[in-house]
């Protein structure tokens, strides 16, 4: 999308495609150019922010268990499965949003890592380039890529 825009003559713009979000160029009206995007609280009202990521360019793409779910029997089933079981992963984690250049890439990282400590995410992406994370624990707890310190405000 970002590139038939570009050819179109769009040089910056912000794709939100369900949680997906792209942006691209600078921000048109903001005095630092950079886009400020709001990652949501799990489980409050949509658009609650737990804090925002400050981003001039990139893919910021977030799994988590507070959206797409039911509850049966006061138990909630999310959309995330255990490849082992097949059902709903169990963890102390409610949201893990990852930023980097493709949203491909951080649709899939995010995927993939969702429900690993932190320890194993960071390890998981300590040799990816340009791969940063944001994890929300259950009592909303915040943990992050040490390259992300000034660029994720907690509200």
């Amino acid at each position: 999308m970002v590139e038939f825009l570009r050819c179109q003559g769009i040089v910056s713009g912000f794709i939100n495609l369900g949680g997906n979000i792209k942006c691209f160029g600078y921000h048109p009206f903001r005095s630092d150019k950079n886009w400020h995007i709001g990652i949501q609280k799990p489980f409050e009202k949509r658009g609650e922010e737990i804090g925002k990521l400050i981003i001039q360019e990139g893919a910021i793409v977030t799994s988590g268990v507070y959206e797409r779910k039911f509850t049966c029997n006061q138990k909630i089933f999310h959309h995330l499965f255990d490849q082992k079981t097949g059902y709903p992963i169990t963890s102390n984690q409610q949201s893990l949003t990852i930023i980097c250049p493709s949203a491909l890439d951080a649709d899939t990282w995010a995927t993939k890592l969702f429900g690993l400590s932190n320890k194993k995410i960071s390890e998981n992406l300590k040799n990816q380039q340009n791969l940063q994370y944001i994890s929300i624990s259950q009592k909303n707890n915040i943990n992050m890529s040490s390259t992300l310190q000034g660029y994720f405000i907690k509200k």
